[in-house]
């Protein structure tokens, strides 16, 4: 075969190859834009709506209790206020608040609610 054959059958043979990627890229993106999104756009979320729907003991309690006020007074508020933050200050070493053991040196921290850890 001579060189011009070979050349000619070549440039041809590319040709056809860039005609082909050419049209698998022209395909590919024609698939890119059929969508089946509005399928799954229709149900986005229903799942979470339902479960909080389950999980709401009274779907009218904010309409039923608009007017109330809890009893209670300023004092007693700030008397519980200041006992919920008493039990982290003064919180007994060993106790179960230590994740992962961190900040416990010298302690016998290793298992739940201060255990042996064994």
């Amino acid at each position: 075969m001579s060189l011009i054959a070979r050349t000619s059958h070549t440039s041809r043979m590319s040709r056809i190859a860039w005609r082909l990627a050419a049209t698998a890229v022209v395909l590919g993106l024609t698939a890119c834009a059929a969508s089946t999104s509005p399928n799954y756009d229709k149900r986005f979320g229903d799942g979470v709506r339902s479960l909080a729907q389950q999980q709401t003991l009274n779907p009218d309690a904010t309409r039923q209790n608009e007017g109330r006020t809890l009893a209670g007074d300023g004092r007693m508020v700030r008397g519980g206020v200041e006992r919920a933050v008493d039990t982290y200050r003064n919180m007994p070493v060993g106790s179960g608040l230590n994740v992962g053991n961190v900040g416990t040196v010298g302690t016998n921290a290793g298992g739940a609610n201060g255990g042996t850890g064994r």
